[in-house]
């Protein structure tokens, strides 16, 4: 089993996305078993499952016209809310955090923690489950100010608490693709500082999202829509095969 995690401890930088991009990725187009386990106080993942729910009970829904043209591996992907008791506790919350997702290596491949954005102190929850069970985080930025230097400062502590980390450019428009020289120098800042940047980046497909019920979609828990992923964004099954090697080359060892 693998246990993965996207984190910024900026809120908003694409994390809790590409936790269910991601895990539609490993479950229909790599046929994993693949679990999300959802750490927020208040779950959001299952109501994300739950409104496809209701676009699957309309045989005409655009989803449920594609999952019938478009097989998909026989993979698993199940959305799982961690018990509120483990949020909560204070005195054994590592062990807890531990014992509860080492339990899932029994169902799944991989595991992936979508977690709060908080990372403050020692004592926060997200800090102590990366430090006590991943196996590898993918740090998401982009060039807002705010976002860049969360960014950093994530993976400067990851890096100080020796978790295998990588950075991966997020939610960058058409207009500031094409200027790779202003990107290039902001990426050149955190490979000097000794950070892991892969070359995927990811643009912003906001309008894919939007069009869902009426043209094409990109987010699915039920599916690997490689069609409009690659409409919308083909640098995305790349990105997520390159996360996919390196995470099965640390796990191997």
């Amino acid at each position: 089993m693998a246990v993965f995690s996207f984190f910024n401890e900026k809120g908003g930088s694409g994390k809790s996305l590409h936790s269910v991009l991601f895990g539609s990725y490993l479950a229909y187009a790599r046929g994993a078993r693949v679990c999300l386990l959802d750490f927020e106080f208040v779950p959001r993942l299952e109501k994300t499952r739950k409104n496809e729910d209701n676009f699957l009970s309309d045989e005409k829904s655009v989803l449920s016209r594609y999952l019938a043209s478009h097989p998909q591996e026989d993979g698993v992907l199940d959305i799982v809310n961690v018990p509120k008791e483990i949020l909560t506790e204070r005195v054994n919350q590592r062990e807890k955090i531990s014992d509860y997702v080492s339990d899932m290596s029994t169902k799944y491949d991989y595991v992936i923690m979508d977690l709060p954005a908080e990372f403050s102190t020692a004592q926060s929850l997200s800090f102590i489950a990366l430090q006590c069970i991943v196996d590898m985080v993918a740090v998401p930025f982009d060039y807002t100010p705010t976002v860049f230097t969360c960014a950093a400062n994530t993976a400067e502590v990851l890096r100080n608490i020796s978790v295998p980390t990588v950075m991966f450019w997020n939610k960058v428009s058409a207009r500031y693709l094409k200027r790779d020289d202003f990107l290039d120098r902001l990426e050149v800042r955190l490979i000097d500082m000794g950070f892991d940047v892969l070359p995927h980046r990811i643009k912003y497909f906001q309008k894919a999202m939007r069009e869902s019920k009426e043209q094409f979609f990109v987010v699915s828990t039920y599916c690997w829509p490689r069609r409009y992923v690659e409409m919308s964004c083909p640098a995305l099954e790349l990105l997520y095969s390159c996360l996919k090697e390196r995470l099965d080359a640390i796990v191997a060892e």
